[in-house]
């Protein structure tokens, strides 16, 4: 998901210094940043504030372990479509320079086609079928280009989540419009 090297906050709470951060989590089928804390260490002579050198080196080291789990390796629960649109997908096409008309283009798509049809689904649970069922819908009232710009975006997707080790597959890999001339219109 979107997440970014954390310092975390240190507090003093219940005679007690405390780490604060944030991680994301599914909450409701969406992804939320909630905040955390962990407890350093307790406050005493050795440990008189929250700015002292070991309890900033304690926080430093339990820090170092949530980036690296956050940074690092794949996410281990699934998340929805959805939310890895508008945390992970859509701000890695807008900070690559990719043309505002370009990026508006997948918003547009994005927003008319793909985010109604995935609904609350999550990336680990849609298969290649909903797929073909879904562009074979749309083959029969929309524009060949535009049912492959579908497609183009929503395999975009797919593969940028399999690049990040969200899941093992694209799904749209293999996705098709069924039906007489479809397969070769689309087949990419």
């Amino acid at each position: 998901m979107g997440q970014r090297y954390q310092h975390g906050s240190i507090s003093e709470a219940f005679g007690a210094f405390h780490v604060r951060y944030r991680v994301e989590t599914i909450v409701d089928g969406q992804v939320k940043r909630v905040q955390r804390s962990h407890r350093l260490c307790a406050k005493d002579k050795e440990h008189p504030s929250a700015s002292c050198k070991v309890v900033r080196l304690l926080a430093a080291d339990f820090m170092a372990t949530v980036n690296k789990v956050t940074l690092n390796q794949p996410e281990q629960t699934d998340t929805t479509i959805a939310a890895f649109w508008e945390h992970t997908y859509w701000p890695f096409i807008t900070d690559n320079n990719l043309k505002p008309s370009t990026c508006e283009g997948y918003r547009q798509v994005w927003n008319q086609h793909l985010k109604p049809h995935f609904g609350n689904m999550t990336l680990r649970e849609y298969r290649t079928p909903t797929g073909s069922i879904f562009l074979t819908s749309l083959s029969k009232k929309l524009a060949r280009r535009t049912v492959q710009h579908v497609k183009n975006l929503a395999s975009g997707i797919f593969t940028h989540a399999v690049n990040l080790g969200a899941i093992e597959s694209n799904p749209w890999h293999d996705v098709k419009v069924q039906g007489t001339g479809g397969d070769e219109a689309l087949h990419t």
